[in-house]
């Protein structure tokens, strides 16, 4: 029976570092779906990294089963390197946000509305000689196709 408890202890042990270290590593990719998504931005981020620094240590030992300092700050270490490694993959993001909406917003929403406007432009500067028929002028109201 003692060795049976000896062996739930060390499982319980593992499985609680295991999930500890796997959860924090997952750091990076959570910010930066958060950056991607809007909700925080690099600023921000490196604006809070004082609050970050604490939430880190506790959140180290209370992972950490042990009382010692220096099982805290090997998760902790790492964690803290993690979380500057996301402001820098969040600000990534953002650029990338940000050209791909200016050349987004370069382009027009619908092609076939641009083909439709350059066609009529072409049409209007043929040595002034009208779509319509003969005598009438052309026909501004004509919606685009959409």
């Amino acid at each position: 029976a003692y060795r049976h408890e000896i062996t739930m202890y060390i499982e319980w042990f593992v499985m609680r570092l295991m999930l500890g270290f796997g959860l924090c590593f997952e750091l990076p990719l959570v910010l930066m779906f958060l950056g991607f998504i809007g909700l925080v931005n690099s600023r921000q981020l490196l604006a809070w990294w004082r609050q970050a620094v604490v939430i880190v240590i506790i959140a180290a030992a209370v992972i950490t089963p042990t009382v010692d300092p220096v099982n805290m700050l090997i998760l902790a270490g790492p964690m803290v390197g993690l979380y500057f490694l996301s402001i820098a993959l969040v600000r990534l993001v953002q650029r990338s946000r940000t050209t791909d909406e200016a050349e987004t917003a370069a382009e027009p929403a619908d092609p076939s509305v641009a083909a439709y406007e350059a066609a009529r432009e072409t049409a209007a500067s043929k040595d002034g000689v009208a779509d319509g028929p003969v005598g009438e002028a052309p026909d501004d109201t004509i919606p685009p196709p959409v």
